[in-house]
């Protein structure tokens, strides 16, 4: 019997997103599926026509991709079919209104993949021009049957508003563990860090200026795992100038494209940090934690769902702090305020705080013998809860 199809549309897909959830939730790999996959992209990077069992179409890169990507799908997707979307941006609810009027039965799916300021943005419109945004996408989002949003602060925020209240949905991102983990390795002294080193979201010069001025490290190594931005290579180099044995601390390990030698620091690793300004769903912190490393974080929402608010990992709450900062201030975009003033903030009161908040958690944990058990049992949770298996049972059941 075939299988209605669902048609995914991703711009610019690279070869990187498919072992993330633009391609684990909608493989069928273990029959699991209501439909047959097919992702529709316009890409110059080489990519395969297959990832599992997902046909990949890659139209050709012209002067309007994104145009040739949606004629495309307007051309072929039947009634019975699924359609889903990747974030909010206008080309797609234009899709999905166009699409409604001419094939209503269509199920149009938004997978938003909110980080914590977008969503506060959503929540707080002022001025004029976001007013006139917030009611267009309350017009055009109708079009949409089903919102995905993946963290549970992120879903309560949002379903009191307009247009998701009333069709939006929790599903959380996975991981593509295939059993549980193997506790035979020896856990070490390090705290990972892990992504791109010095982007400024990750507000990296935070955690490493905490790490540096920490009292109580106890010979606790800090190895920065991921390709290194120039600037943020500068600002370690003028720390080691006036705190020269951050040279025997702090290791840059440069990008690791293989999986399995990324994995064999966190099952080295006691302690995973995260010092972000904003995070969406994060696929590292998840793996991290999944391998037993113990999680020290900025209060990001992915870090208390992976953390039951807390009882698994340490949340300094600084982020909560600079949004009330901005909000004062009149900002209304808070991710471009953040990239826009990276250098005030980084030489302002709220940061000095911040520092000493994170390095004085970095001592308690440090001091404080960390609970192993406490950590497999969490390990053994994610397991349990973020396996990509259960969570593409549970979108197959939410979209039917």
């Amino acid at each position: 019997m075939n299988k209605n199809k669902l048609y995914l549309v991703f711009d610019n897909l690279q070869t990187v997103h498919l072992s993330k959830d633009v391609g684990e939730l909608i493989s069928g790999s273990e029959g699991s599926t209501c439909f047959d996959a097919l992702i529709v992209t316009s890409t110059s990077n080489r990519i395969a026509k297959t990832y599992q069992d997902i046909k990949i179409v890659n139209q050709k890169v012209g002067l309007l991709p994104m145009v040739s990507i949606r004629f495309f799908v307007l051309s072929k997707i039947k009634s019975e079919d699924y359609l889903l979307l990747y974030h909010g941006g206008l080309s797609n609810y234009i899709l999905a209104l166009i699409l409604k009027s001419i094939k209503p039965r269509v199920k149009i799916i938004l997978k938003l993949d909110f980080n914590d300021l977008i969503v506060q943005r959503f929540i707080h419109i002022s001025g004029l021009i976001e007013k006139l945004k917030g009611l267009f996408r309350k017009l055009l989002g109708g079009s949409i049957d089903l919102y995905i949003i993946e963290t549970q602060k992120s879903f309560d925020l949002l379903k009191k508003i307009s247009p998701f209240k009333s069709s939006i949905s929790l599903i959380p991102n996975g991981i593509n563990a295939i059993k549980g983990y193997d506790w035979d390795i020896k856990k070490e002294d390090l705290i990972v860090v892990v992504g791109r080193i010095g982007a400024t979201e990750k507000n990296h010069e935070l955690l490493l200026k905490a790490y540096s001025t920490a009292k109580n490290l106890q010979g606790y190594k800090l190895y920065f795992v991921g390709p290194v931005e120039a600037n943020f290579k500068r600002y370690y180099d003028d720390l080691c100038h006036a705190i020269p044995s951050l040279k025997e601390m702090v290791y840059f390990t440069g990008n690791i494209d293989n999986k399995e030698e990324l994995y064999h620091f966190y099952k080295r690793a006691k302690i995973v940090a995260f010092s972000s300004y904003y995070e969406g769903f994060s696929i590292a912190m998840i793996e991290a934690m999944y391998f037993g490393c113990y999680l020290i974080s900025t209060d990001l929402s992915v870090a208390y769902d992976l953390t039951l608010d807390g009882k698994y990992g340490k949340i300094v709450p600084i982020n909560c702090q600079l949004l009330t900062i901005m909000k004062n201030g009149g900002a209304i975009d808070f991710v471009k305020y953040i990239h826009k003033n990276q250098d005030q903030i980084s030489q302002s009161s709220w940061f000095d705080n911040s520092v000493v908040l994170f390095a004085s958690t970095l001592d308690e944990v440090i001091s404080s013998t960390i609970d192993i058990s406490n950590t497999r049992e969490n390990a053994q949770r994610i397991f349990n809860e973020y396996n990509w298996t259960k969570i593409r049972r549970v979108f197959n059941e939410t979209i039917r």
